[in-house]
């Protein structure tokens, strides 16, 4: 059930430029005062939603309980007083729950928003997070929703379970917590954010086509001008080094630095292979992207009998694959490895 009343004053509805010469014509006493909206609803579910509006059913769900006062003046809407409360939100990704610590509460005063301390715990992990928005004073629905906001300030700090990342990992199965700490603080036009990542326990490992373990990753992120940097990126991976660094530019244009050694992998026929070398990935959002570099092939051992007939012939003597209508994404990059 939901329950709600809406009180809008004839006082309010004149101060609303284009309206109020309409509604001060007309011969009715008006009381002045702000638009109120309480709303209360025990209990939401997105599944419920989703069957209601005849929406497929997905994996991820998420339930909770809203109680909300919201008071505005339709002549300055930044200026709102709001009151907004959830309960008992519960978010399922198929694996994992994730739950708050008491309640989530939005707050809206003064033309400042407030997100206060909240907690979301997870697998005995806990992430917390907070964050301030001031709203710009004058501020119209017909104006940009990019020119609302002059500033803000956001928080967040705690531990991420990799688990909830499985579903999504095509085969793959995902162990251990990531930490985070991130900042982000200015106006939206002039954003500048920091964040550190690291998972010292983090394991993620797919069987095919080849096994990969990653494992250890850590980076740091800075965000600036429109721009974002990725560096001191470094991870083990099939118990070799990676190094990673790289930049995404504010037109879009994105480039990537890899260096790796000591990469342990068994291809084909059982052939245990260690690899090394560097890779520089170029993307570029108006055109084909490009991967070039080397990779060196520092050891290659097959021990055990092989089978010509069977195993080695066939590759050769095969008819030969067409290519499909379908297209991939590898096929809008451009391959100058050696």
């Amino acid at each position: 059930p939901v329950a709600a009343r809406l009180e809008v004053p004839l006082g309010a509805i004149a101060r609303v430029p284009g309206l109020g010469e309409a509604v001060r014509a007309t011969p009715v006493a008006m009381v002045d005062g702000p638009v109120h909206l309480p709303l209360w609803a025990p209990r939401i579910a997105t599944c419920e939603v989703q069957q209601a509006l005849g929406l497929p059913e997905r994996p991820e769900r998420a339930s909770l309980g809203l109680a909300s006062e919201v008071w505005l003046d339709p002549a300055d809407l930044p200026a709102l007083i709001a009151d907004v409360r959830l309960e008992n939100l519960r978010l399922s990704t198929g694996t994992q729950d994730v739950t708050t610590a008491g309640t989530v509460r939005l707050s809206a005063f003064a033309r400042h928003v407030e997100l206060e301390p909240v907690a979301l715990l997870v697998a005995g992990t806990r992430f917390e997070t907070t964050g301030e928005i001031v709203l710009r004073p004058g501020w119209q629905p017909a104006d940009p929703m990019t020119a609302l906001v002059t500033d803000l300030r956001l928080r967040a700090d705690g531990e991420i379970p990799t688990e909830l990342a499985t579903p999504y990992l095509v085969g793959g199965v995902a162990r251990g917590n990531l930490m985070l700490q991130a900042r982000a603080a200015g106006p939206p036009d002039a954003l500048r954010a920091a964040a550190h990542i690291e998972g010292p326990e983090v394991s993620l490992y797919w069987p095919t086509p080849y096994a990969t373990r990653i494992e250890a990753p850590a980076v740091d992120l800075l965000y600036a001008n429109g721009e974002l940097a990725i560096e001191n990126g470094h991870l083990r991976l099939n118990g070799g080094d990676v190094q990673l660094s790289g930049k995404r530019y504010a037109d879009g244009f994105l480039e990537l630095h890899t260096s790796f050694a000591g990469l342990a992998y068994r291809l084909d026929y059982g052939v245990a292979a260690r690899l090394s070398g560097d890779l520089d990935f170029a993307l570029d959002p108006t055109s084909r992207g490009l991967l070039a570099g080397r990779v060196v092939l520092e050891r290659g051992l097959l021990d055990r009998d092989l089978d010509l007939e069977r195993e080695v012939l066939p590759r050769f003597l095969a008819p030969v694959q067409t290519t499909g209508t379908g297209t991939h994404v590898l096929d809008t990059i451009d391959m100058d490895v050696s």
